[in-house]
């Protein structure tokens, strides 16, 4: 940002006196500056993650802390990863770093970057507000397909405008590590689900 400020026809004998004046104007202005890209720095590293750069648990607290009233319908999507330990054990943690990296990216091209909140490790949730029925079921069909087996979903969508957020949550978290729990069952890993 480029921007100037002057003073048009200063009397001579005032030119001192206004030289000093735009000088502190100018470190005002600057100063002011720098504490806004700070705050924002500041605000940025406190609700995003480091890592995927979606949202993290924090923003999702101060999103949805209110009544849900106007995000009705309003639907979430549990996500976990599946396979990361081993991931990490036989590939390192790079390896791991890049899975989760690449299912945040699939999580945002399919929910849009704003709804995708990282809550720790491989968890991530998709909150859609004010969606229907069949547009999330389109929605979360999109995801199953490019997600594949990488990672186990859970959904559940509010009935009623006084279903709280909480609820909601829970029944997906049940949902999604129901679904983790066969998926280790189908791939022969059930006793690493149970070390977890």
């Amino acid at each position: 940002m480029v921007g100037f400020y002057g003073v048009d026809n200063p009397p001579e004998e005032k030119l001192h006196e206004i030289s000093n004046l735009i000088d502190m104007i100018e470190f005002m202005i600057s100063f002011m500056i720098r504490l806004r890209d700070n705050a924002d720095a500041l605000e940025h590293s406190a609700l995003y993650d480091q890592l995927t750069d979606c949202k993290n648990r924090k923003a999702l607290d101060w999103a949805y802390t209110e009544k849900l009233e106007k995000y009705f319908p309003l639907a979430v999507v549990m996500c976990d990863i599946n396979g990361l330990k081993e991931i990490n054990d036989q590939k390192g943690h790079d390896a791991g770093d890049n899975a989760i990296v690449q299912t945040t990216q699939t999580l945002k091209s399919v929910f849009g970057k704003r709804h995708v909140y990282r809550l720790g490790g491989d968890e991530f949730i998709a909150v859609l507000p004010n969606i229907t029925h069949q547009a999330f079921q389109k929605l979360l069909e999109t995801a199953k397909s490019r997600l594949g087996a990488t990672a186990s979903l859970g959904t559940a969508i509010s009935g009623t405008r006084d279903t709280d957020f909480e609820s909601l949550l829970k029944a997906a978290d049940a949902e999604m590590y129901e679904n983790k729990r066969q998926y280790y069952i189908v791939s022969g890993n059930d006793r690493r689900k149970r070390s977890v």
